[in-house]
């Protein structure tokens, strides 16, 4: 068997972050909406789940649909999701 050769690049996983975003601002290939408030957000399910415990469990339960995140005591940022593909 021939031998195997990895190969790696630091700047990779930053790349892929901000093509998903940029993905996401466009609207491409979300499969899930955020709601905070009356404001909705496109995401995608995997980054969700990837960045936050929180996200992996509430979409592990989650039927298809919108997720409507619970009301807090301060506003919500603008878009709750964006710190994720950053």
């Amino acid at each position: 068997m021939a031998p195997v050769l990895e190969l790696s690049d630091a700047a990779h996983s930053r790349c892929l972050l901000v093509e998903l975003n940029e993905q996401r601002l466009r609207g491409q290939f979300c499969d899930v909406t955020i709601i905070a408030e009356d404001t909705k957000f496109p995401a995608h399910k995997n980054v969700l789940a990837a960045s936050s415990p929180y996200f992996k469990e509430v979409l592990s339960e989650e039927s298809a649909g919108p997720l409507r995140l619970p009301e807090t005591p301060r506003p919500p940022p603008r878009d709750p999701a964006a710190p994720l593909w950053t």
